[in-house]
């Protein structure tokens, strides 16, 4: 049945049947309606649950005290700006027989295309409109009107000057728009509405802001924890990256850094397993020579021969990193089909040495960060491989040169032994030749005579057999001296040492050499005696190597000064000898063995470059220190002694 068909023929009874007396009703109850209305509504209003639909109650209150047949709200659409123009429904009530708003959408699109109505532009600004309806369509003037519609009246929701919504009010009985006195009445009736319906759209407001903030707030804690985590494991990276630089500043062993590096990844990782292969020098094999496997089965010792992978040591070879899922069990790791494996070499600027093999759980990916931090443990692996590397090859080196040293001081030492028994049988064949000449010549007992005596060819090559034999035993002695200090097998006695009684006597001897050289030879003792418990034959064998090395270079005319300086700890001797300087760049070696300063030798004395080298030596054996200064036309060397200590022990000076 046509409930719009029955709804008229309803309607045209009524209008007969009331035609005389429906003037007089109508202007009576419209003075009425409208504070009926607002008194229904505030009721209505104070009744209303917290959480009970506002409209559905309120649209039936409208529409009975109006005698509508149909009363909607309309809001515009969620996500659009109050201003727009395209509004939904959002709550309706019609009489019986009345098609609701959807049906009516419903009937206009299957003759064109839907589209919403469009409400006059004075309804957005806040006014009332109300009209008569001459057309039948439901989309009369672009509302959507019940059939049979007489009039409708449109009343915007206002709230705070805040535009919320608007109601439309249609009418089939009454053919005249509303008064303008009604519609005022009107207005103010539906005001509790609007009132309560803002305040429901802010609260929506509020707790949409607060449920994103909630949200906002949950996702900020999300990703702080997460960058927290992220951090943490940074940290714990960083913490065993450092254990590793420490290893390789410390420690020059290839096998415990190695060792340490794979043992931190796994542990820091919560790897499988991890492992370390070393190239050969033609790079063709790869030996898994470090490893440390959780679930894995052991690989360590195993020869991989790179060609039987060209899908991988390749790359590897151009310091590529590869990350992969093995698709079958190669022969190394039967069972490593099932995890991810990561392969980082291990380069640095001369070459690949070797790789890092990390296996996983498959599924378990290497990101961007661990992939980096892999990275820095391989660049580390590389400097610990070739700082080890070095390090063989120069300690090979070392040894080689140790070997040779001790084959040099053993040559010595054999030479020296050798060499000094023959020596002394040729030191008395010339003393036994000087006593046979002093019978047939009549010379003095000693060779060293007056010029008469050596003008004979004989006394003079005797004298000069004699000199050289004396050269020679010295020299012998210097080495023995030497090889028995180096070995720690020098003979050493402790008695008092008076310096001021030493050094005088030790000046005294070299007087006369002074003297023939036209040198000043002086000294310069402190007021009170120093003595030390030292060994006073090496302190004797020290001044005199210093005092003839400061003859030896002193030019004519120039002045050799000895000081003697004495502290609580220490002992002070300097010897200067003024009108010489030694080059600078000579000085780092002027106490080496066998080495003299180049035409510096005045008196063409010779030498064998073994007497500031024993002086040092035997300073070492003392616990002294010995340095050397030159410049301003003078040289002075600087001998420190250790006092004697109170407890007995002597302390050693550091140069």
């Amino acid at each position: 049945m046509d409930h719009s068909l029955e709804y008229r023929e309803c309607c045209f009874e009524q209008k007969h049947r009331y035609s005389q007396v429906l003037p007089k009703l109508q202007t009576d109850q419209q003075s009425d309606r409208p504070l009926q209305l607002l008194i229904a509504l505030q009721r209505y209003v104070q009744r209303l649950a917290p959480g009970e639909s506002l409209y559905t109650g309120a649209l039936s209150i409208v529409g009975e005290a109006l005698n509508a047949c149909r009363v909607s709200v309309w809001e515009v659409v969620p996500g659009e700006p109050q201003n727009h123009r395209t509004l939904e429904i959002k709550q309706e009530w019609h009489r019986a027989g009345v098609n609701s708003i959807a049906y009516d959408l419903a009937i206009h699109s299957i003759k064109q295309p839907l589209q919403l109505p469009v409400f006059p532009a004075a309804v957005f600004e806040g006014q009332v409109v109300s009209a008569s309806v001459d057309d039948s369509q439901p989309f009369s003037q672009g509302l959507v009107l019940p059939r049979n519609a007489t009039a409708y009246l449109l009343l915007p929701l206002m709230a705070d000057s805040q535009w919320i919504g608007v109601i439309q009010i249609d009418s089939c009985l009454n053919p005249v728009p509303w008064a303008a006195l009604e519609v005022q009445q009107l207005t103010l009736a539906v005001a509790p509405l609007a009132q309560v319906q803002s305040r429901r759209l802010l609260q929506q407001r509020l707790i949409q802001q607060q449920q994103m903030l909630h949200h906002s707030q949950k996702e900020m804690e999300s990703r702080v924890a997460e960058r927290t985590t992220e951090l943490e494991y940074l940290l714990q990276f960083e913490s065993a990256l450092k254990r590793l630089l420490e290893k390789v500043r410390d420690s020059l062993d290839e096998h415990q850094i190695m060792q340490t590096a794979v043992q931190e990844m796994v542990a820091l990782m919560q790897l499988a397993s991890c492992d370390a292969g070393i190239y050969d020098e033609t790079l063709s094999y790869s030996t898994i020579t470090y490893e440390c496997a959780q679930s894995l089965p052991l690989a360590q010792g195993k020869v991989v021969e790179m060609a039987d992978f060209p899908e991988l040591y390749p790359a590897l070879l151009r310091a590529h990193s590869l990350q992969f899922c093995c698709t079958e069990s190669p022969r190394i790791r039967p069972s490593i089909s099932r995890y991810t494996i990561l392969a980082c070499p291990i380069v640095d600027s001369q070459g690949v040495l070797g790789d890092l093999w990390l296996y996983r759980s498959c599924g378990q990916i290497f990101d961007e960060v661990e992939l980096d931090l892999v990275a820095q443990v391989a660049g580390q692996c590389a400097i610990a491989l070739r700082q080890s590397r070095l390090y063989q090859a120069a300690q090979c080196q070392v040894d080689s040169l140790e070997s040779l040293h001790q084959q040099k001081d053993d040559f010595l030492t054999t030479v020296s032994h050798e060499l000094r028994s023959p020596i002394t049988n040729m030191k008395m064949a010339i003393q036994v030749l000087a006593v046979v000449l002093n019978r047939i010549h009549c010379l003095e007992d000693d060779i060293d005579t007056d010029e008469e005596t050596l003008q004979d060819p004989a006394a003079q090559y005797l004298r000069i057999l004699d000199q050289e034999c004396d050269r020679e035993i010295h020299l012998i002695n210097d080495l023995l001296d030497l090889q028995r200090l180096n070995a720690g097998a020098h003979p050493s006695t402790t008695e008092p040492v008076d310096f001021n009684f030493l050094i005088p006597v030790l000046v005294e001897s070299f007087q006369e050499r002074a003297r023939a050289r036209q040198q000043q030879l002086q000294h310069t003792l402190p007021p009170s005696s120093p003595i030390i418990q030292s060994d006073p034959i090496a302190i004797n064998r020290i001044l005199t190597e210093l005092l003839h090395n400061a003859c030896k270079y002193t030019p004519p005319g120039q002045t050799i000064d000895i000081q003697v300086s004495a502290s609580p700890q220490a002992i002070q001797i300097q010897v200067v000898n003024f009108g010489t300087e030694i080059p600078a760049h000579e000085l780092p070696r002027i106490f080496d063995r066998f080495y003299r300063v180049s035409n510096g030798d005045r008196w063409q004395q010779g030498g064998t470059g073994l007497g500031l080298a024993l002086v040092k030596s035997l300073t070492h054996h003392l616990y002294g220190a010995i340095s050397v200064t030159s410049g301003s036309g003078h040289t002075c060397f600087t001998l420190t002694l250790p006092n004697h200590q109170a407890d007995g022990l002597i302390q050693p000076i550091k140069n």
